[in-house]
């Protein structure tokens, strides 16, 4: 491409055009367009045909050879183009010789000529190759100054653009093609000469800018790694004081790639009581609402509702001119609420829609409103307490709360003023605390066993300032004024009783206490800004398991939520939640009270097999709860069963003789109706029959037999199942069959230690491998053989992934791309645990998630351990626990539901279903979990606190900030 001026007559619209040349292989030889034919055409003047045709002639005046070349000019401004005029031969000319070089010159030219050069030519040329004057040189000097171009025109223009040519512009002068040939070379000379030179120079600085950039990134990831390390240990430090800031912090270093920053995170997300705020803006105290996601906070006179299903909690409808504090009570269906208002008037609310409550009529007592200082609604929903101002008693039946009836009323001579009242659980009794300047108030326990005459009890404290009764059972706590905490037993409300000793645990005066609703749980709040947490199942010796310390100022109240995991508790203008227990001591869901060895849970958690020689099919719902559906034939011992993957079909192997190894493959359909038993097809008994699987589609079982080959049978039909294939080359006890994840094959590990790989389709071996270790000893079986390699045991663990185990070692595998196994990690001895007495068949690894990230590991003594297995190489703990008392009832199996949120622990007495659905969540992504509970990121204020100079980056989703 090569530039053009052209004249114009309006010298103010100055033209410039691009001339591209182009050879056309095998095309006929000439220049095209032809300049005759546009003349002809009237599409050029005869001065501009002239010219071009000039040019074509003087490049070939030495060349016999003729090519076909392609012209065409492309404008670069608005104005009108009109080909006139000699002044494109020059341009022309010098193009066509470049473009038609030969030999390594020509390329040479070709590649200089190919690009768009800084130099323009006008002139008007003839055939023997001299330049001659052209007009309009004013405009086109104009159009150079534009495009920044240099400008090599004829000599015979000299005199004129002396006078002519503008700042800025560079003209050289010449007479003939060849002399403006060498000057567009020299001018190219130049440019190489420089580049050339300015290469050199960026080659020279690139090394050592090279050289100083890898120091600089050196120092940089120095930099960014100590920036990292203090990130976590500040996070450290946060935990008890601020986990909020704590998870911030955690959050951005794992953002930044930090080492252990996950493994720090996920053991905060596990170990930690925080569980997030509440949207709350400001309370002066809170209450739930028993058996539904309600609870109620008072600030300022206004009650607010808040429905909290999730958090932070969504507002609902408010109550004006509440008083607050001990002044508001729910009903035990959630539907009433007893407010007192400013004035001391007592009014039961519907709160059946809590987006919109309804008033109803205020309490009256001979046509007076009653004036009240503190209520309380009984469990049972039918009786409300009400003391009022002029201190009297009342008991009131609320079981109509459009129609309140008075049932009795009792004078108080002494004690103070009661304002606060709590019933026991079986609203027979309650308890009640007083204040008073000058008389020195009390609390006491009541009889209520005659509810038309409410009975002061026995006194359960003096100096108190609260008293709190259980929801369960006959227990009380007391606070007095200086932070000492008492249990006592109100079993006999005329003699409570003290139970254990005081709890001193507050530095400060206590301002709050609260049962959980199964009462096992108690927690206090004091000005001390602390919240601790007992274990009070023994309540002779309640027991201090946690100790929360976010809260800035005094906490004046707590409630704990219906299902007692969490606690919301106020603190001036804080207002927190926090778990009962960490996520690493999962929640206790449901109890089946059936004996069990072994536990076979369907895919999708809804059914479940338990066995002890015979079986017994469960319905499961949602959150675990168990319903029996049908017991197993008397006929039928379970050895080993599963379901099939989308959990309409059950396989069971049936021994039904074990001393002469006689069986049967039973075959059951599941309906939401009814359990029918398909089929049942004789075959020989196994000592490796628990290998047992399931093809992912469903299509087909593979089970060992007693030659220890890998048999297939395909259940198209149930109703007739169908051996197709017989696996053999395996030749010890199979403790594991495992189905790639396309179903095209299939692996089974020896006691051995061999890995067998066979092709599903064809039946053909395809590939072993030893994974057993030498034993650094001799032993010998029950025959008198030596066995060389210690017992290996495997464990599916969902999505192409399996652990073997032997005394020696743990390690853990996946399938490569091509079928094969790749060890992903190796662990030291016993990392995921085994039993104490180190047993040969018993293993640690007991269930898998079907993703294969979490899984479940038994250790010695009932323990189970539950694993994150996102790195394959550094496995992170989740929690670990006590499954049961090994002195009273050992365990004896385990389950993992597939979507990893249902733990199924069978012992020796019962089944117990334990919910680690908040660990799945943690383990699938901390960083979402994180978030959530620490209400998003790092704030910009606390990112320039704690990473000063660098720009502040969001570290959670869109969604948490």
């Amino acid at each position: 491409m090569v530039p053009v001026l052209f004249r114009v007559e309006d010298t103010s619209s100055p033209l410039s055009a691009t001339l591209a040349l182009r050879i056309v292989p095998g095309g006929p030889a000439g220049l095209f367009p032809d300049p005759e034919t546009m003349y002809a055409a009237r599409a050029a003047d005869e001065a501009f045909t002239r010219a071009l045709t000039a040019a074509w002639q003087w490049v070939h005046r030495e060349r016999t050879a003729r090519s076909c070349v392609v012209w065409s000019v492309t404008q670069n401004a608005d104005a009108e183009l009109r080909l006139r005029g000699a002044s494109m031969g020059a341009p022309l000319a010098v193009a066509l010789d470049r473009l038609l070089g030969r030999g390594v010159t020509g390329a040479v030219r070709r590649l200089l000529t190919s690009q768009r050069n800084g130099y323009a030519i006008t002139g008007d040329i003839d055939r023997a190759g001299s330049m001659h004057r052209v007009g309009g040189l004013a405009a086109k000097l104009t159009a150079a100054r534009a495009e920044g171009w240099h400008v090599i025109a004829p000599d015979d223009n000299r005199r004129e653009l002396l006078s002519q040519t503008p700042a800025g512009v560079t003209v050289h002068h010449v007479a003939t093609l060849p002399e403006a040939r060498r000057q567009v070379n020299a001018v190219k000379k130049a440019v190489i000469a420089l580049s050339t030179i300015f290469t050199l120079l960026i080659a020279t600085s690139g090394f050592f800018l090279y050289q100083r950039m890898q120091a600089d990134e050196s120092a940089q990831a120095a930099n960014r790694e100590k920036t990292n390390q203090r990130l976590l240990a500040d996070a450290a430090d946060a935990r008890a004081r601020d986990p909020q800031l704590a998870l911030r912090l955690q959050i951005t270093a794992l953002a930044r790639n930090a080492p252990n920053a996950r493994a720090a995170l996920i053991e905060t997300l596990t170990s930690g009581h925080y569980a997030g705020t509440t949207g709350i803006p400001s309370a002066t105290s809170v209450l739930t609402a028993p058996r539904r996601n309600l609870l109620a906070s008072v600030q300022d006179h206004t009650l607010t509702l808040w429905r909290t299903g999730e958090q932070p909690y969504r507002k609902s409808g408010t109550i004006p001119h509440a008083s607050g504090g001990f002044g508001t009570a729910f009903s035990s269906d959630a539907r009433t609420l007893a407010v007192t208002e400013e004035d001391g008037s007592v009014v039961l609310w519907d709160i059946a829609d809590p987006d919109e409550p309804k008033r109803l009529s205020p309490l009256t007592l001979a046509g007076k409103r009653v004036k009240a200082l503190g209520l309380a609604l009984s469990p049972d929903g039918r009786l409300m307490a009400v003391s009022e101002a002029d201190r009297h008693m009342g008991l009131w039946d609320v079981s109509r709360p459009t129609a309140p009836r008075l049932l009795g009323r009792t004078q108080l001579q002494s004690g103070g003023f009661i304002d606060q009242i709590s019933f026991s659980a079986d609203s027979k009794r309650m308890v009640t605390s007083a204040f008073d300047d000058q008389d020195p108030p009390a609390s006491y326990a009541w009889d209520l066993t005659d509810a038309g005459r409410p009975r002061l009890g026995g006194l359960i404290g003096t100096a108190a300032s609260m008293a709190v009764a259980s929801p369960k059972g006959t227990l009380a706590v007391v606070v007095d004024g200086y932070g000492k905490t008492t249990l006592w037993d109100i079993s006999d409300a005329d003699k409570p009783k003290p139970v254990g000793s005081p709890l001193t645990d507050h530095k400060s005066r206590t301002r709050a206490a609260a049962f959980s609703p199964d009462g096992t749980v108690m927690a206090t709040g004091g000005e001390d800004n602390k919240i601790f947490l007992y274990d009070i199942s023994r309540p002779d010796a309640p027991a201090k398991y946690a100790t929360l310390e976010a809260h800035r100022a005094p906490v004046t109240s707590l409630t704990f939520s219906p299902n007692g995991r969490t606690i919301t508790a106020t603190s001036g203008k804080q207002t927190l939640v926090w778990t009962t227990q960490p996520p690493s001591t999962p929640q206790q869901l449901a109890t089946i009270p059936e004996r069990a060895s072994d536990l076979f849970l369907a895919p999708d958690r809804r059914a479940l097999l338990t066995s002890f020689v015979d079986g017994t099919l469960w319905d499961l719902d949602r959150h675990g709860r168990a319903t029996r559906r049908m017991d197993l034939p008397e006929d039928v011992y379970v050895d080993a069963a599963r379901f099939s993957p989308d959990g309409r079909l059950l396989v069971v192997l049936n021994s039904l003789d074990i001393s002469r190894n006689i069986g049967s493959m039973d075959v059951y359909a599941l309906s939401e109706t009814a359990v029918t038993r398909l089929s049942s097809t004789p075959r020989t008994t196994t000592v490796d029959d628990d290998a047992l699987t399931f093809s992912p589609d469903g299509r087909t079982v593979a089970l060992p037999d007693d030659r220890h080959d890998v048999g297939l049978w395909d259940l198209s039909d149930p109703r007739q199942p169908v051996a197709t294939r017989s696996l053999a080359g395996q030749h010890t006890y199979l403790s594991m069959l495992q189905f790639s994840r396309d179903g095209n094959r299939l692996t089974g590990l020896g006691d051995d230690g061999t890995l067998t790989l066979w092709a599903t389709e064809s039946g053909n071996l395809e590939h072993t491998r030893a994974t057993g270790q030498k034993l650094p000893s001799p032993v010998y079986d029950s025959d008198g053989e030596q066995i060389e390699y210690g017992h290996v045991l495997g464990t599916p663990l969902g999505n192409g992934r399996f652990a073997t185990q032997q005394e020696a070692v743990d390690q853990l595998w996946s399938w490569g791309a091509d079928g094969k196994f790749t060890e992903r990690s190796t662990h030291k001895p016993g990392f995921f645990g085994s039993d104490a007495d180190g047993a040969l068949d018993t293993r640690g690894v007991q269930a898998a998630s079907a993703d294969g990230r979490v899984i479940v590991t038994k250790g010695p003594n009932s323990q189970l351990r539950v694993w994150d297995l996102d790195d394959f190489a550094s496995p992170l703990p989740l929690a670990e626990f006590t499954a049961t008392d090994p002195q009273t009832s050992g365990l004896t199996d385990v389950s993992l539901s597939g979507d990893g949120a249902l733990l199924i622990v069978a012992t020796q007495d019962n089944v117990h279903v334990r919910d680690i659905a908040p660990l799945k969540r943690i383990s699938d992504d901390p960083t979402v979990s994180a978030c959530r509970l620490a209400d998003g990121g790092l704030t910009p204020t606390q990112w320039e606190r704690y990473l000063p100079g660098i720009d502040y980056e969001s570290s959670c989703p869109d969604s948490h900030g």
